[in-house]
């Protein structure tokens, strides 16, 4: 799985989430959502838009 350093964009979506955003890493975006994985557990987390 590739994955990517945020952007600024990503960063501000996950603060509004109410989520760290230096606990995640970027995977993709689809129509709906963006797929992230969080360092910590390795698992991919999918967040609507």
């Amino acid at each position: 799985m590739i994955t990517k350093e945020l952007s600024v964009r990503h960063k501000r979506f996950l603060k509004e989430q109410k989520l760290n955003p230096e606990d995640f890493l970027y995977i993709a975006t689809d129509m709906e959502a963006f797929k992230f994985l969080h360092k910590e557990t390795g698992k991919a987390v999918w967040i609507r838009r």
